[in-house]
Formats: structure tokens, C-alpha cells, sequence
């Protein structure tokens, strides 16, 4: 069985035969520092390296869409406060939507977004259904799945 180094130290300077006993990536099977043998990875030793945070799922695909009732707004604390009181520290951020009135101060805000740490989230929340109701604070939240149009 061959090592780690014994792989690398072959593969410098000449090219590495890609026939070996077992495995589907290529490589040869690597013993752990242990002396335990390990199956052979099947990732590709060439892909890229990923990193969540940058590399992140669209907010459109992390959003629900919000809806309250004339008359009943919520705020964006209030929003944040309650699925982090329910799901855990799982939003990212809450908007909502204040309209502005011509010739006059704003109405009662109608609708928000809040966008998830998580694209799974939403499915979650909804639990694959169309849409949701919950009540915060006394007041209704209708909640379905964001679609930027």
C-alpha cells in the first residue's frame, strides 16, 4: 500500500500511473498517520476549494416574502425577534417596507423580506407549503417564498 509521501515523491518529476487497487478518484489508497488504512477519496483532488461564506446560495433563494394586515404592521425587530426566537440565530437581515405617501408622512408598512443565513430555511419555515401564518405579537404574518420579479 502506498503512502501519502511515497505519492507525492513518485509524482514529481515523472507522471503518476493512474492504475491502482481500489478506488474510483484515481489515487492510490492513503494509510493514516496511525497505520490504519483508509478507503481512497473519491474528491477530486484538483476541484477548486469552496468557502461557504463567499460562495453563498442568492438571498433570493434564502427569502420569504412577508405580508401583514392593514392596520397591523410589524417592525423589523419584532420580525427578527420572533424567528430567532423560534428557529435560532438564523436571520441574516429584515426589511420592511415603508411606503411614502405624496404630500404627506408615510402609510402603514404592508410587506418585508427577511433573508435567511440558510437556503433551507425558508422550506423549513414553511414546512413545504405554500405559504404560512404566524402571530407576533397579536398581530398576523402571512410568510411565502420570495420571488423577485
Amino acid at each position: 500500500m502506498d503512502t501519502l509521501q511515497s505519492v507525492v515523491g513518485r509524482s514529481k518529476g515523472k507522471e503518476v500511473n493512474n492504475q491502482h487497487d481500489g478506488g474510483d478518484a484515481g489515487l492510490p489508497a492513503v494509510s493514516a498517520a496511525d497505520g490504519t488504512a483508509r478507503a481512497p477519496s473519491k474528491l477530486n483532488p484538483l476541484a477548486k476549494e469552496w468557502f461557504p461564506w463567499q460562495e453563498r446560495t442568492p438571498e433570493k433563494d434564502r427569502s420569504l416574502f412577508v405580508t401583514f394586515s392593514n392596520g397591523y404592521p410589524l417592525n423589523d425587530f419584532q420580525i427578527w425577534q420572533f424567528f430567532t426566537t423560534m428557529y435560532g440565530e438564523c436571520v441574516e437581515k429584515v426589511e420592511v417596507i415603508w411606503p411614502e405617501i405624496r404630500g404627506r408622512g408615510g402609510g402603514p408598512a404592508l410587506f418585508g423580506r427577511v433573508v435567511f443565513n440558510n437556503s433551507c430555511l425558508p422550506s423549513f419555515i414553511l414546512r413545504n407549503k405554500d405559504h404560512a401564518k404566524f402571530w407576533v405579537h397579536g398581530r398576523p404574518l402571512w410568510c411565502k417564498k420570495f420571488l423577485p420579479h
